[in-house]
């Protein structure tokens, strides 16, 4: 399941900060576009999933939603 962590949509002067974060249980849950995993979030409380949203996961993966709508795995 993939759930909002955090919801913050106060804008700090033009900062570009997405005002999401997710979490999911695991990265294979994750699909490969932020659009895909909207799909998967019930009561998603905005439009779309914006770019520079963080995604993490139970096991301390992180991903970073890009401008082309697809997830960005950090390596760690």
């Amino acid at each position: 399941m993939i759930i909002v962590r955090s919801y913050n949509p106060a804008q700090h002067g033009h900062s570009v900060r997405s005002p999401y974060e997710l979490f999911a249980d695991t990265k294979n849950e994750v699909p490969e576009t932020g659009t895909a995993t909207k799909a998967l979030i019930s009561n998603f409380p905005g439009g779309s999933i914006p770019p520079t949203t963080l995604l993490i996961t139970g096991d301390w993966n992180i991903a970073q939603l890009g401008t082309d709508d697809k997830w960005s795995w950090i390596d760690a």
